[in-house]
C-alpha cells in the first residue's frame, strides 16, 4: 500500500473478502493485530458474525497496558536487520521461553516462510501504526456475538490482563487462559487452542 491504513480499513477488508467468497456470516477468530481487526469487524459488521474469538489482543486506546519499552525497542531495532535475523531476534517476544527451548524448529520454520513470501517493510510499518491507533475500548458493550477471549499466561507482548479487561466488558463473553503459552499460543499449543475454540463454537463442555 502507498498510504497508511487503519484497523477499521482492515475490518472492512474482511467484509469485502467474505463478499467475494459469497459468505454472509461466519465464526470469526483473530489473534494479536488480527484480534483488533476481528473486534472492528464485529463492531462494523456485527450482523455477519456468528461467534467471535479474540486471541491475545487488546481494545487499545489510552488505557491499554503499555508494551514494555524493551519489547518496543527490540521490534524497532529488528527493522534494520535482514529477514532471518529479525525473526530470530524477535522470536523471544512472541514465544514462551519453554517453546523456544523445547521447539527451536518453530523459529526456523518462520524464517523459511518469511523468506519464501517476503513482506514489504512499509506495509509492516503501516500495520504497527494502525495497531498503535486502535481504540475500541468505549464500544465493547456494543458487541452482541457470543465471544471467547483466549490468551496465554506467558504472553510478554500483550499483557494477559488485556484479555481479562475484554472479557469483563463484552456481554456474553468467556475467558480462557492457556497455562504456559506465550503470545503465539496457537503455534505453541495447537491442540489446546483447537480444543478451546471447538468447545466454544459447538457449545460443548
Amino acid at each position: 500500500p502507498e498510504k497508511p491504513f487503519t484497523v477499521d480499513d482492515m475490518g472492512d477488508d474482511v467484509a469485502a473478502v467474505m463478499d467475494h467468497a459469497g459468505i454472509g456470516r461466519a465464526h470469526v477468530f483473530g489473534i494479536s493485530l488480527g484480534g483488533m481487526v476481528a473486534l472492528r469487524f464485529a463492531l462494523r459488521h456485527g450482523a455477519r458474525v456468528d461467534k467471535l474469538v479474540l486471541g491475545a489482543t487488546t481494545a487499545g486506546g489510552a488505557r491499554r497496558i503499555p508494551v514494555p519499552v524493551a519489547v518496543v525497542a527490540a521490534f524497532l531495532g529488528s527493522a534494520r536487520l535482514g529477514t532471518a535475523e529479525a525473526i530470530r531476534r524477535t522470536a523471544p517476544l512472541t514465544l514462551s521461553a519453554r517453546a523456544l527451548r523445547e521447539r527451536p524448529e518453530i523459529v526456523e520454520k518462520w524464517v523459511e516462510l518469511a523468506e519464501a513470501e517476503p513482506r514489504h517493510k512499509r506495509a509492516l510499518a503501516f500495520q504497527l501504526l494502525a495497531a498503535a491507533r486502535h481504540d475500541a475500548r468505549r464500544e465493547l458493550d456494543r458487541i452482541e456475538a457470543p465471544t471467547l477471549v483466549l490468551t496465554g499466561d506467558a504472553d510478554t507482548l500483550i499483557d494477559p490482563a488485556e484479555s481479562r479487561q475484554l472479557a469483563g466488558a463484552i456481554h456474553a463473553s468467556t475467558l480462557e487462559i492457556l497455562s504456559g503459552a506465550g503470545h503465539d499460543f496457537p503455534t505453541e499449543q495447537p491442540v489446546e487452542t483447537a480444543g478451546a475454540i471447538l468447545r466454544f463454537l459447538t457449545g460443548a463442555g
